[in-house]
């Protein structure tokens, strides 16, 4: 069967929306605190986010490192501490973090539908560490619903999703090499049309520089660009701002609306 639509579906910010409200400040103050980071020298979110995550985001998102050996080795630079103590806190906090890297209940019957709907093929793409793959197939399997990381799957296979992360791929999915990939495992993909639905990073957590909303803008103007190319066809784009409000006023999308939207596009 030749796919009629192709529907990419962002993860981190869209799909999952409590790894987003893991980084906020309350929360991740009480995550540093169970984990036992704090004490070990990790006393503030905003150490956390200014000396760790956005200093080692790239390499964490490009490639195979992973987030725990990545932060471990990240803070064996920066705290005097034994080893053996950070690194079980270490895995004490990444643990807690990737338990909260589940499907929104609430887009349940509309992924369902999608899985269900003849000529509809998924791809959830993310930016994200090494270790999402496995936990993002793992939440779609609670829901019943396949799934593959990209390059293990060809245009001849049916059924299920495909997951494509950053982190498998080298390239995060501003970068046309990341689409160039896509593009290689579903040759006959979007026949009548590529629909998009992502937040760009916008409602990651201000503590991150991933959700700076200037970037958020570049963010996604290069990446509707390199998917018009590689597709050759206009983008539908259904953009989800934000929790809390932080687009500007007249941009909110409750995740209500975003699902609404895309099973009116598809009339699921």
């Amino acid at each position: 069967m030749k796919y009629r639509k192709l529907v990419i579906l962002d993860y981190s910010g869209t799909l999952c929306l409590e790894c987003v409200r893991f980084g906020e400040t309350e929360r991740l103050t009480e995550a540093l605190v169970s984990s036992g980071l704090v004490g070990l020298g990790v006393e503030t979110p905003d150490f956390f986010w200014d000396k760790v995550v956005n200093r080692t985001w790239t390499e964490g998102s490009t490639t195979a490192v992973g987030y725990a050996p990545l932060m471990k080795s990240r803070l064996g630079g920066l705290v005097d501490v034994p080893k053996e103590k950070l690194e079980q806190a270490v895995d004490r906090f990444v643990g807690d973090y990737f338990a909260s890297f589940r499907v929104d209940l609430r887009w349940e019957k509309t992924l369902r539908r999608l899985r269900d709907r003849p000529g509809i093929s998924v791809l959830v793409a993310t930016d994200h560490y090494a270790e999402a793959t496995e936990v993002i197939m793992a939440s779609l399997a609670a829901l019943g619903i396949e799934s593959r990381p990209l390059g293990h799957v060809h245009h001849e296979n049916t059924g299920g999703f495909v997951v494509a992360n950053s982190a498998d791929l080298g390239y995060p999915k501003t970068d046309r090499r990341f689409w160039e990939q896509v593009s290689r495992n579903f040759s006959e993909q979007g026949e009548a049309g590529v629909i998009l639905v992502d937040d760009f990073g916008c409602n990651e957590t201000v503590g991150s520089a991933y959700s700076m909303w200037p970037r958020v803008l570049k963010r996604m103007n290069e990446t509707v660009a390199h998917l018009e190319e590689i597709f050759m066809k206009p983008i539908r784009v259904i953009t989800f701002f934000p929790i809390d409000g932080k687009a500007p006023p007249g941009e909110l999308y409750p995740l209500e609306r975003v699902i609404g939207e895309v099973e009116n596009l598809l009339q699921l």
